[in-house]
């Protein structure tokens, strides 16, 4: 029931954020969903603990996900970075809050005005609860 109700709410969130976007295109309010045939979810789960030897390990290589919208919600282990320039940028953990990568879809459907966000993902040493 709890799963549920998150996948609802999330959701709703990223219909928010998709007809915010058609909008900011000129477009109707609903054509992202519309064109999404009223929306698609897929849910991944990931979980990357702290790494004692981050070093030795590969993490994930850098990727652009060809979804419109990714909404994730991280632990408090940074390892999500985005390309920004030529640098690499650690997106920083702030509870209680979401990132949202827009993606492949959403670049071409308005012709590079939104871009895709290229990430990876790092292992990485924290002192946090599990260390």
């Amino acid at each position: 029931h709890v799963a549920r109700k998150y996948l609802e709410e999330v959701y709703a969130l990223a219909l928010k954020l998709a007809g915010a976007i058609s909008e900011s295109l000129g477009l109707n309010k609903d054509y992202i969903e519309i064109s999404l045939c009223h929306g698609l979810q897929i849910v991944a789960n990931n979980y990357y603990p702290p790494c004692l030897e981050p070093d030795r390990m590969l993490g994930v290589s850098p990727h652009s996900n060809h979804e419109g919208l990714v909404i994730l919600i991280q632990n408090d282990v940074d390892g999500l970075q985005i390309k920004h320039g030529e640098d690499w940028v650690a997106v920083r953990h702030i509870p209680g809050t979401f990132v949202v990568n827009l993606g492949d879809y959403l670049e071409k459907l308005s012709n590079g005005k939104y871009k895709s966000v290229e990430h990876r993902a790092v292992a990485n040493n924290c002192s946090g609860p599990w260390a």
